[in-house]
C-alpha cells in the first residue's frame, strides 16, 4: 500500500520507495541507486545494502542488524554497529578509517584493530581483550591492558608506553623499558624481570622484588 518505484526499481511494503534499480522491501523501506533495503525503515543507497529495522547501507557499504550503519564501503554487523570504510562486528561496535572492531562496544579508528568487549584501538594499534586499549602502533593483549606509542602490554592491566614492553599482570614499562613479571616496573631503558622487580633509569633488576 502506497509503495512507489521508478526507473526499474522494486518496492514492496507500506510506503516503501525505490528508484534507479534500487530494491526496497518492508514498511517505509527505501532503496535508491542500486541500493538494497530489507526491513522496516531501512535505507540502502548507492549500491549499499541494509538489512534490519532502521539499518542503513550507503556508498557500497553494508549494514546488517537493527540500526546498523555501513557506509563508504564499510561493513557494520550487529545492533547499532557503525562501519565507515572499516569493519565493525558486534553490538554498538564502531570502526572508521579502515579500522576493525570486533566485540560489544569495540572501537577502532585509523587502521586500528580492536577485539573484545569495550576494547579500543587507534592509529594502527592492536588491542585484544576486554577493555584493552592500544594507541599509535601500540599492542595491548589482555583485560584492561594499555599500550601506546609503539609500546607492548601483555597481561591484566599491563601498561607499556613509548617503546616499553610490559609482560605480566600489572606490569609497567615506559620509555623503552622492559618489565617481565607480575607488577614488575621498568622505566627509561630499565629492565625488570620477576614479580614486583623494579628497574629504572637503565638499571637491571632480576628476581622477585629485586631493585
Amino acid at each position: 500500500y502506497q509503495a512507489r518505484a521508478s526507473n526499474n526499481a522494486v518496492s514492496v511494503g507500506y510506503q516503501a520507495r525505490s528508484d534507479s534499480r534500487g530494491v526496497a522491501v518492508g514498511s517505509a523501506a527505501a532503496g535508491y541507486e542500486y541500493g538494497v533495503a530489507l526491513g522496516a525503515s531501512t535505507v540502502g543507497t548507492n549500491n549499499g545494502v541494509a538489512v534490519g529495522w532502521a539499518a542503513r547501507g550507503s556508498d557500497y557499504g553494508v549494514g546488517v542488524g537493527n540500526m546498523a550503519d555501513g557506509g563508504e564501503g564499510g561493513v557494520a554487523i550487529g545492533y547499532a554497529a557503525k562501519g565507515f570504510s572499516a569493519v565493525a562486528v558486534g553490538r554498538e561496535s564502531d570502526a572508521t578509517f579502515q579500522g576493525t572492531a570486533l566485540g560489544y562496544q569495540a572501537l577502532a579508528t585509523n587502521q586500528g584493530v580492536a577485539v573484545g568487549l569495550g576494547s579500543r584501538a587507534h592509529n594502527f594499534g592492536v588491542a585484544v581483550g576486554r577493555s584493552a586499549n592500544a594507541i599509535t602502533q601500540g599492542v595491548a593483549l589482555g583485560y584492561s591492558a594499555l599500550a601506546r606509542e609503539n609500546g607492548v602490554a601483555v597481561g591484566y592491566r599491563a601498561d607499556g608506553q613509548t617503546n616499553g614492553t610490559a609482560v605480566g599482570n600489572d606490569a609497567d614499562a615506559r620509555w623503552a623499558g622492559a618489565a617481565l613479571g607480575g607488577a614488575a616496573n621498568a622505566a627509561t631503558g630499565g629492565v625488570a624481570v620477576g614479580a614486583s622487580a623494579d628497574g629504572s633509569r637503565y638499571g637491571i633488576a632480576i628476581g622477585n622484588s629485586a631493585i
